[in-house]
């Protein structure tokens, strides 16, 4: 783990929102490199020597982008610094961050909150014989963990994309926060998976069974969990990948606030 990220550091010093990709758990799990030359920080994809997100000028506080080429991912107010210093490389957009304030799941009710409210107590409407926890993973049971995303990967459309599976294994097996929803006899139906940064708690992943509105619940257990709403924090629940469905789905949770993310190339 990286414990000492200065690239952060550096982040919340300037008052710089981070965006999904910005933990220190996803930097050590995604491998990326922390570059630092010249009193300037670059987060590097070791494969292919491409910038992540924005270099930093440490020494000013502010971002770096005249000597460099591809950014893979932008941040909150790199467009206006962009454009400040000329800098006009191809823009691309790359996906939504949805925020969502997790306080705001403890009362459904209204005309807004309606499917989400619905679909999410059908889940256990319909399971009414089986008495369901919401679990910290152990070490006895995280080797079930592997049923549930294959699972999972066989109710996907067999044309969608599964994006970034390696690092998705580390989080699977290594992340430092995963709980689980088992049954009376341990079987496990879902599990959700998350990191943080300084202002948000990252909603990485959320792997569960087929069943019919499963993955509501699942939503709902993870929002109104007393070990998110004590953090005080928002959520950033990441982007839809492209998928229509995923989309529309997290349009019904009711985002506070949705960013959109672009990608830079020379």
């Amino acid at each position: 783990m990286i414990k000492n990220n200065l690239y952060l550091d550096s982040l919340e010093k300037a008052g710089i929102e981070p965006n999904f990709w910005c933990s220190n758990e996803y930097f050590e799990k995604a491998k990326l490199k922390i570059i630092e030359k010249n009193n300037v920080l670059q987060i590097i994809d070791p494969d292919n020597n491409q910038n992540i997100l924005p270099p930093l000028n440490i020494e000013y506080g502010d971002f770096l982008a005249w000597f460099i080429g591809d950014i893979w991912s932008d941040l909150i107010g790199f467009e206006d610094y962009a454009i400040e210093i000329n800098y006009f490389p191809k823009k691309r957009f790359l996906d939504y961050n949805f925020i969502y304030d997790p306080k705001s799941f403890l009362d459904l009710s209204g005309g807004q909150w309606a499917v989400f409210r619905k679909n999410s107590r059908k889940f256990l409407n319909r399971n009414k014989h089986s008495q369901f926890r919401y679990i910290n993973i152990s070490s006895e049971l995280s080797k079930n963990i592997y049923n549930i995303f294959i699972k999972w990967l066989e109710s996907k459309n067999e044309n969608e994309e599964i994006h970034d599976d390696e690092i998705i294994m580390k989080y699977l097996e290594y992340g430092n926060n995963r709980k689980i929803l088992i049954n009376e006899y341990d079987e496990i139906y879902g599990i959700n998976i998350w990191d943080e940064n300084y202002q948000y708690i990252n909603f990485r992943y959320c792997f569960c069974k087929p069943n019919q509105f499963l993955s509501e619940y699942m939503r709902l257990l993870f929002y109104t969990d007393s070990d998110i709403l004590n953090k005080n924090k928002l959520v950033n629940d990441g982007g839809s990948l492209g998928n229509e469905n995923l989309y529309n789905f997290k349009m019904k949770l009711n985002p506070i606030k949705i960013n959109q993310i672009f990608s830079y190339e020379r």
